[in-house]
């Protein structure tokens, strides 16, 4: 619970408010604005504006961490550290281009509350412990819909549990994302018709 109050407090600071205005900007003709400007545009709307009044649930995050860890009697190894590190980011990464591809999806059909209101109804998946899933379900949320990489990784990591087959695995599929968010990205900015117009 720590990790995932970390990283999704990382990423409602840095890209939920920003992503989440994308369907407002298509319906305004705000996102005319924006493509306007000789900068990337995804990076201009994901970033443009920082939340740091979700930076609270970053410091509950890590002050839960670390009391977990510390009543669980392991001996934590700097490197296993630095990976859960790469793995928290790898895991707001992966919340950002869902994310980003649930509201790009606004420029082809108008509305998408509907499908963001499911995709954070999915999301609560990933924030249970990966042990009480089994069978194929628990492949289909690891390897397909990749929800128990999110949080679960970065945990089972830092106490040095996590093969190196899932290490590879999350780096992919945050690599997959964040290229296939693109693709999506700029295929949406080819359909897209400027409200003003």
């Amino acid at each position: 619970m720590g990790t995932m109050f970390i990283i999704d407090s990382l990423h409602m600071t840095f890209f939920y408010g920003n992503v989440m205005n994308i369907p407002q900007l298509v319906r305004t003709g705000g996102l005319d604005d924006i493509l306007l400007k000789p900068v990337n545009s995804r990076i201009l709307i994901s970033m443009k504006q920082i939340s740091l009044s979700s930076m609270i649930n970053l410091i509950f995050g890590i002050c839960l961490v670390i009391y977990s860890y510390m009543n669980l009697n392991i001996t934590i190894r700097v490197s296993n550290v630095i990976l859960y590190l790469i793995l928290v980011i790898n895991g707001v990464m992966i919340m950002y281009s869902i994310l980003f591809m649930a509201t790009t999806l606004s420029i082809f059909f108008g509305k998408t509350e509907e499908l963001i209101m499911a995709l954070f109804d999915i999301f609560q998946f990933g924030m249970k412990p990966e042990g009480i899933y089994k069978g194929v379900f628990k492949k289909v949320i690891t390897y397909i819909i990749p929800l128990l990489v999110i949080a679960n990784f970065p945990t089972i990591a830092v106490i040095g549990r996590l093969s190196m087959i899932h290490i590879v695995w999350g780096m992919i599929v945050t690599i997959l994302l964040l290229v296939f968010s693109n693709i999506l990205w700029n295929i949406s900015l080819k359909k897209y018709c400027s409200a003003t117009s």
